[in-house]
């Protein structure tokens, strides 16, 4: 991975909690959280994954159902709308 891969300043994406046990208090007194990220959203996965190990600001904002959001790609291509899903 390059300096540069590194860099990127953020990721963003449209995630939903599944129906399984999301939020997982852990014995240190830590939690868990699991989150589905839509295959449209790979791009923030893979930031995501490059930055294992290291702190991260999270800051979760909820969207009504069926809006759009739009976010930029994270890799210099231009923004892309993705709408938003309810799991149920």
């Amino acid at each position: 991975m390059t300096l540069e891969e590194r860099d990127v300043a953020s990721a963003a994406f449209v995630a939903t909690f599944p129906n399984i046990q999301c939020i997982k208090y852990l014995g240190d007194g830590g939690a868990r959280i699991v989150l589905d990220i839509p295959q449209s959203d790979e791009g923030a996965v893979e930031s995501l994954r490059q930055w294992r190990g290291m702190a991260l600001m999270v800051v979760v904002t909820p969207i009504r159902e069926g809006a759009s959001v739009e976010q930029a790609s994270g890799d210099g291509n231009a923004p892309r709308r993705t709408a938003a899903k309810r799991r149920v």
